[in-house]
């Protein structure tokens, strides 16, 4: 009423223009809503207007004008004319630059958008829309303390400030803190009820806090967002929100990409192509689901269908970067040799990777063979329809760095067995399995002993107490701080596998891998996996890591390697074989492939038996994908009154990879009595006892 009263006494009042015009797209009326943000383009060319808070409103109704209809020339004309000229008619400006620099960063051109921001900032350093736009960069790089630090700062001056109340709680969501998430969005609901995006973030809330929909029964409500009469609601708070939401506005594009980028920011990625194809359904004029859409379609393998929408976009908008950079990615894999084998497609440079490819190929069948006979790999045992070709796969696919384009070399057939696992876990839990459960299956999968620097971080880090849980290890991956932090994400995730299996039996880790078939929450896994609390794990698995650390510390036939002190003693003594076997694993750990198997094969043919180079050696040879040779070398010096914990989990884990299992039953039965305080032996001894069929019977 307001709005067309002010334009009943002046209807060329360009912020009640606006205001109308973002009134229509809330309620869906959206041709009413394009024909007004285009008055903006048409007053421009009649009215001339110079005076800078004209030309700011000018310039964000004909920025929406444009994304609604794919005028990239105006994008342009914003930026380096519109907001030019509002700065030379006040330099005080600060409007210009933040538009300019949203509109960049809108196109992923942050080498242009964020010095147009931090210049806003310098005229107006408490502008609340400016700290909004980077706040919402930070969590795009899931920087949440500094995404916080900026809305914060909005809302310490303005509470109700509501794009920072916003972003806000999408910070907390996504960190985790639901209940607090929940507190601030009632609070901002209250205010302004039908914004789209607060609704989406209410939504997906909704999904992380209670019984997720299922994926069939998103569509189907999705569909009926212009018949929501006709839609049998249950009684979800998530279809409450969105049925709420479609009775105001039967066209909530909005709601839907943002909901959509919150699914796929959980790997949720059939519930984002729902919302993302109904956001391109139900509102066409917006351009980012689609961009959205041909992304997560790359990442499935779907390559002609992302070929499509992301040509489609970049006609649309030549200006962003994204768009462009990905067709050039796909006009790369468009080149490529193409091997199909029953279970995958392999794409290739084939002038570059030809021969290779096609020995990945037998590799990925031959591991697709070990991973279906393990029982509780296969996905029978949860009811799912087994593995999908990883080409045409709707979960993820394997991008791996070309061997012949690496300066050193590195153990691809390892690489691959990782991965794959990663796409048999994350397909068989919908996506629910948590970042470190799916690395520690991952990892154990690869059929090798841990690096032996693990020890020697986890000794350093339980001693400190720096140690990640169940809420927090994920940040190890996401927001490492340095390469040990990395190492050590990998670490505890895997001991985390390995104190489940010792606390609650050798079936614990496809139990719990069931319970995330059905829940995202790690308390309510472990509940319906083991029936405990998480709290009692954690306290179990600190006393677990306790006692590793003791093993460790007390292992004198285990030193930790001091780098320094090797390479000086070489330095003094080359001819030293102790020298020349601790400068090895220098030289290997540097990734000086070439040094360290030269300077580990010349220490075995004066000292067969030296078990530091045959470890380096053997590591060496399994690099080289040899595993008979790097056995024997192993075996050769292999010294029942000398033994070498390293060289003997080595041996004991090639031994299983390979199928030995009586030779490893007898091999784990022998180092259990030698390293009775370390429980690796044992695991080792229980999966042989199972590659022979016969029981465990421990004493």
């Amino acid at each position: 009423a307001a709005t067309a009263a002010a334009l009943k006494i002046n209807p060329d009042h360009p912020l009640a223009r606006l205001i109308q015009a973002d009134l229509w797209t809330a309620t869906g009326d959206l041709q009413q809503a394009s024909d007004g943000f285009r008055w903006f383009v048409r007053y421009y060319n009649r009215a001339q207007p110079t005076d800078a808070e004209t030309l700011m409103l000018v310039g964000r109704g004909a920025a929406q004008y444009a994304r609604w209809k794919s005028v990239s020339q105006i994008f342009d004309f914003i930026v380096n004319t519109v907001c030019a000229d509002a700065l030379k008619a006040d330099k005080e400006c600060w409007e210009a630059h933040w538009l300019a620099g949203e509109l960049l960063l809108e196109k992923y051109n942050r080498a242009d958008g964020m010095p147009e921001l931090q210049k806003a900032l310098a005229i107006n350093p408490h502008a609340a829309a400016v700290h909004v736009v980077l706040a919402e960069a930070a969590l795009e790089d899931q920087k949440y303390d500094e995404a916080l630090a900026h809305v914060e700062g909005v809302l310490a001056i303005n509470p109700r400030e509501l794009d920072a109340l916003r972003v806000k709680s999408k910070t907390l969501v996504l960190q985790g803190r639901l209940d607090e998430a929940d507190k601030l969005l009632q609070t901002t609901l209250s205010a302004c009820p039908n914004e789209q995006r607060t609704l989406a973030i209410a939504a997906f809330l909704e999904t992380l806090r209670s019984e997720e929909i299922s994926v069939e029964r998103l569509q189907e409500l999705l569909r009926h967002l212009d018949d929501i009469a006709g839609w049998e609601s249950d009684d979800s708070k998530f279809e409450q929100v969105v049925v709420r939401l479609a009775k105001v506005n039967p066209h909530p594009g909005y709601f839907l990409e943002e909901l959509g980028a919150l699914f796929e920011g959980q790997r949720k990625f059939r519930y984002a192509e729902a919302c993302y194809s109904q956001a391109i359904a139900t509102m066409p004029q917006l351009s980012q689901p689609k961009t959205e859409l041909g992304m997560l379609y790359f990442q499935a393998g779907r390559l002609e269908e992302a070929q499509s929408l992301l040509d489609a976009a970049f006609k649309a908008d030549p200006y962003h970067v994204r768009v462009s950079n990905m067709r050039k990615v796909l006009r790369v894999l468009d080149g490529y040799a193409t091997i199909q084998t029953p279970h995958f497609v392999i794409r290739a440079d084939s002038q570059l990777d030809g021969v290779l490819a096609k020995y990945m190929a037998e590799e990925l069948e031959q591991v697709y063979k070990g991973l279906a006979g393990h029982q509780w790999f296969s996905a029978r045992m949860i009811g799912l329809p087994w593995l999908q070709t990883v080409g045409a796969s709707t979960g993820l696919i394997i991008a791996m760095t070309s061997p012949a384009a690496t300066n050193e070399p590195f153990n691809w057939a390892r690489v691959l067995r990782h991965e794959f696992v990663h796409i048999v876990t994350l397909q068989q839990t919908d996506f629910n399995i948590p970042h470190w459960f799916t690395e520690a299956l991952a990892t154990r999968a690869e059929g090798y002993p841990h690096p032996k620097e693990w020890d020697a971080i986890l000794i350093r880090r339980v001693k400190s107490g720096n140690l990640k849980n169940l809420d927090n290890i994920h940040l190890g991956f996401q927001r490492a701080e340095s390469r040990e932090d990395w190492d050590f994400a990998y670490c505890q995730s895997v001991l985390y596998a390995e104190y489940f299996i010792e606390r609650f039996g050798n079936d614990a880790l496809p139990k719990l891998l069931n319970a995330y078939r059905h829940t995202r929450s790690t308390d309510i896994a472990l509940r319906e996996a083991y029936g405990v609390e998480k709290a009692d794990v954690e306290q179990g698995y600190r006393e677990f890591l306790d006692h590793r650390v003791a093993s460790l510390t007390q292992s004198a036939e285990d030193p930790v390697l001091d780098e320094e002190a090797a390479t000086k003693r070489y330095q003094t003594d080359p001819q030293s074989l102790t020298s020349r076997a601790d400068f090895a694993q220098v030289r290997l750990r540097k990734r000086d492939f070439k040094q360290a198997e030269e300077l580990a094969r010349s220490v075995l043919e004066e000292d067969p038996r030296n078990s530091i180079a045959a470890t380096v050696l053997a590591q060496m040879l399994l690099v080289q994908k040899d595993e008979e040779a790097a056995v024997k070398t192993l075996i050769s010096a292999y010294d029942p009154q000398h033994p070498d914990r390293r060289l003997w989990q080595m041996l004991g884990q090639l031994q299983l990879k390979r199928q030995e299992h009586a030779a490893a039953f007898a091999h784990f039965e022998r180092a259990k009595t030698v390293f009775p305080k370390d429980a690796f032996w044992l695991r080792g001894l229980a999966e042989a006892a199972e590659g022979l069929g016969k029981e465990l019977e421990l004493k």
